[in-house]
């Protein structure tokens, strides 16, 4: 399904714009529809990795992403921004039990790198990682 969402830059985070989900009834300027990923990816292309920086929604682009990770079974890199996370519902308990559904089996590591927290790698059962 699509999702409205709303541009709000004024939440704080110079690295980019957030996103927050829109009402239907809230239609107004600065709103981008989303939809997810994998219609965007052919099914027979291999894909190796992941990496998710997506300003709070995180959980929803890996959401979107579920038949090709269920395909290929990549590591994924991404990040855990819980202020942001809280304006689409989404809590560290989501994220696990995301990884959780996903056939196969994936660790979660926490990868703090130059003084970022909430940094992560879900690591595919057989991916050897160095810093595992």
């Amino acid at each position: 399904g699509q999702d409205v969402m709303l541009a709000r830059p004024e939440l704080g985070n110079l690295g980019g714009v957030a996103l927050v989900p829109l009402a239907q009834t809230q239609i107004s300027r600065g709103q981008f529809v989303g939809w997810p990923v994998d219609v965007l990816l052919p099914p027979h292309n291999p894909i190796s990795l992941i990496k998710v920086d997506a300003q709070g929604c995180d959980l929803r682009a890996l959401m979107g992403l579920r038949r090709t990770i269920e395909t290929w079974h990549p590591p994924i890199l991404f990040e855990w921004e819980a202020d942001l996370a809280k304006l689409h519902g989404d809590t560290w308990e989501s994220v696990q039990d995301f990884f959780v559904s996903l056939p196969g089996y994936y660790r979660l590591l926490d990868q703090a790198t130059r003084g970022y927290v909430g940094c992560w790698v879900a690591v595919p059962e057989g991916v050897e990682y160095p810093n595992a």
